[in-house]
């Protein structure tokens, strides 16, 4: 049997009711689809600074001012 739906907030929505009993154990396969290029959906940026310093600054940044 193959049913179709969508995830809604974690739970998964069937698009049509199902006559299965209640505690019936289905197995759920995904049909996620892949990005071809993610370069349209990620960006860069230049910083000359070495990534030890880049992460210096991120926690000191987090320390609590108290």
């Amino acid at each position: 049997m193959t049913l179709k739906g969508h995830v809604d907030n974690g739970v998964i929505i069937l698009d049509e009711p199902v006559n299965l009993p209640n505690g019936t154990r289905v197995t759920i396969q995904s049909k996620v689809g892949k990005v071809k290029d993610p370069s349209g959906i990620a960006g860069s940026w230049v910083d000359d600074r070495s990534a030890e310093e880049i992460i210096k600054d991120i926690y000191g940044s987090r320390r609590s001012k108290r």
